[in-house]
């Protein structure tokens, strides 16, 4: 459609969305119509269209329509929106490892009770607790050297790489919590089955990764600097790095 002016009506068929939200949009003064008819009908130009496709590109990349006034306010190529968008990706990044951490919860809830087993809460929360906060991926490299970060630049910045491995590494941890507060020793079966999931994800992380890189990394320990529950995070590190031990002895 090639016009001067659109209907609210017209633009909400371009773009998908309902009548409604184009004159709550107005009323905020997120999208001002260009001008009005006699009769007090809005038009709008083919410049709010595309400012109408900012918001509607910002608003699924989840801003609020606070932050997007601000965002339309400076030009698309400018240093500020880049900052805007780093700053939505480590909100994001957190939010993700907020429902990753509900999940890896349902999980060991679920198997616990499919097992015939009690549920711990008092465990689940030590469990929540020893965890690093949601926010590691943007506080970790500030724990790294400058030449550090040169060294293991290509390897943090591929994203889906370390974050899989530091999934991994919960759902292990986690996990190692559960089976050592029950009790249970780590040349015992369920303690070999969680060390086998873990040996599997290291050799995914390490597969590639120049010699000696990997430990490296691990010697970094950054997840003692970022976890809420140092007590529990050793306990559980022990535990698991014995039902290792155990388990590659028997390899």
């Amino acid at each position: 459609m090639d016009k001067d002016f659109y209907s609210s009506g017209e633009l909400a068929s371009l773009v998908g969305l309902s009548v409604r939200t184009i004159r709550y949009y107005d009323n905020i003064g997120l999208l001002p119509s260009s001008e009005r008819t006699v009769a007090g009908h809005r038009r709008y130009g083919a410049a709010d269209l595309v400012r109408l496709e900012q918001i509607i590109i910002y608003k699924k990349l989840n801003f609020s329509l606070k932050d997007i006034q601000k965002l339309l306010l400076v030009n698309p190529e400018n240093q500020d929106i880049l900052a805007s968008l780093d700053q939505q990706q480590y909100l994001l990044a957190e939010q993700m490892e907020e429902l990753h951490n509900a999940h890896l919860g349902i999980e060991l809830m679920k198997k616990r009770l499919l097992g015939g087993q009690a549920l711990s809460f008092a465990n689940l929360l030590r469990a929540f607790q020893l965890l690093p906060k949601s926010s590691i991926f943007k506080q970790a490299p500030t724990y790294l050297s400058p030449q550090q970060r040169e060294k293991w630049g290509q390897v943090f910045s591929d994203n889906h790489l370390v974050t899989d491995f530091y999934h991994d590494w919960k759902e292990a941890i986690m996990e190692a919590l559960f089976l050592q507060a029950q009790g249970l020793a780590a040349n015992s079966p369920e303690a070999q089955e969680m060390a086998s999931h873990w040996w599997a994800a290291l050799e995914r992380f390490s597969a590639g990764l120049p010699a000696g890189l990997g430990q490296e990394i691990a010697d970094l320990n950054l997840e003692a600097e970022l976890t809420q529950n140092q007590a529990d995070l050793i306990l559980a590190k022990d535990y698991l790095e014995e039902a290792l031990n155990i388990y590659l002895e028997g390899r």
